[in-house]
């Protein structure tokens, strides 16, 4: 058997035994294949680390941290196909075997040629949360030049540029304000200024406001984890937005920051659609988008009557957004996921108490 016949093999097998749960078999059936074929065991050993992975942290048996660290060897070479589980790892607020994995993977990563330059940032970018977020938790007034946090980044991250400019607007700022005309000033592009300056302030004023949107879920039992997925899912629908139509989502504050429903709808399905295994974004806007409409109604950034009556439309049942997230959970093993998300559409889009 070689390394493709291996593959081929174990691929669909193993996602079978994975549904009945049956976990020992398929650890049991890896097993066999590495000592009977250990060249093709060794050809593919980044495929058989991630299936390891994948299968203990769907079991839960205790054995997730040496697995994913084992995959952290390859993660380099099958990143793609592991990007479902890192999400999964995120979404579910599993930080400490995301960090143990990317302290294996990056250095690897980051001194690979063959990957594109926006990969490495992704990857750098989560482990730089991950850090923030464990410092966070031991010191919720920490400061940019704290001496241990940026000892911890200088071990993990040594590539980081000037690391306390770069994690000073990623920190909490509760007394930040937003007025919605300085919200629009900011983003729409003025026609006589620097584009990349406008661009840069643009981004500067959403960043802030998902910055802060992050810290508030967190306050609502959100973990740092998925709160910084939801960070990402906001900032991205609402540039979503800008690029299909500018000047309707520059007509107001609340047509920039909560699209209409139709464009909701569109930018969940098109983004699961065109993404495929990044489904667990999808149902991080979900879940986020009443919390985030709570979080511009109460800072007064949108028009109260219009962006609930816009949640309350997406939320309505029957809605193909539901079935289609409902059906890729399912399909995921992942019914914690699928109950929150149930839950959620049932609410009608309430936010949840807490």
């Amino acid at each position: 058997m070689d390394g493709e016949e291996a593959f081929e093999l174990c691929s669909e097998l193993i996602d079978l035994l994975q549904r009945a749960r049956r976990f020992d078999d398929v650890e049991a059936l890896i097993g066999r294949v590495e000592s009977t074929c250990p060249e093709a065991a060794e050809s593919e050993a980044g495929y058989f680390a991630l299936w390891r992975a994948e299968n203990e942290v769907l079991g839960g048996r205790g054995r997730e941290l040496a697995a994913v660290v084992a995959l952290g060897k390859h993660l380099a070479k099958v990143g793609d196909l592991a990007d479902k589980l890192v999400d999964r790892l995120r979404f579910h607020g599993r930080a400490d075997l995301l960090e143990a994995m990317l302290e294996v993977a990056w250095p690897l990563i980051r001194d690979d040629d063959d990957l594109m330059g926006w990969v490495k940032d992704e990857v750098m970018n989560t482990l730089i949360d991950l850090i923030l977020a464990r410092h966070l938790a031991r010191k919720r007034d920490l400061r940019a030049d704290d001496p241990a946090l940026l000892a911890d980044l200088a071990r993990s991250v040594p590539e980081l540029e000037k690391p306390a400019s770069a994690i000073l607007p990623f920190l909490p700022a509760p007394d930040r304000s937003w007025s919605r005309a300085e919200v629009l000033r900011a983003v729409d592009q003025g026609k006589d200024e620097d584009e990349d300056e406008d661009e840069e302030q643009e981004q500067n004023v959403l960043h802030g406001l998902v910055i802060e949107f992050a810290y508030v879920l967190q306050s609502r039992g959100w973990t740092p984890l998925r709160s910084y997925m939801a960070r990402s899912a906001m900032y991205n629908l609402v540039m979503s937005g800008l690029e299909s139509n500018r000047r309707r989502a520059l007509a107001n504050t609340t047509s920039l920051l909560v699209p209409e429903v139709d464009s909701l709808r569109a930018h969940v399905l098109g983004q699961q659609a065109f993404l495929g295994i990044k489904g667990y974004i999808q149902v991080a806007i979900v879940l986020a988008l009443p919390r985030w409409v709570e979080f511009l109604v109460e800072r007064e950034l949108v028009d109260a009557d219009k962006t609930k009556a816009t949640l309350r439309n997406f939320f309505r049942e029957p809605s193909e957004v539901h079935q289609r997230l409902a059906g890729w959970l399912k399909e995921e093993m992942d019914p914690a996921a699928l109950a929150e998300v149930g839950a959620t559409f049932r609410a009608g889009g309430a936010p949840a108490k807490g």
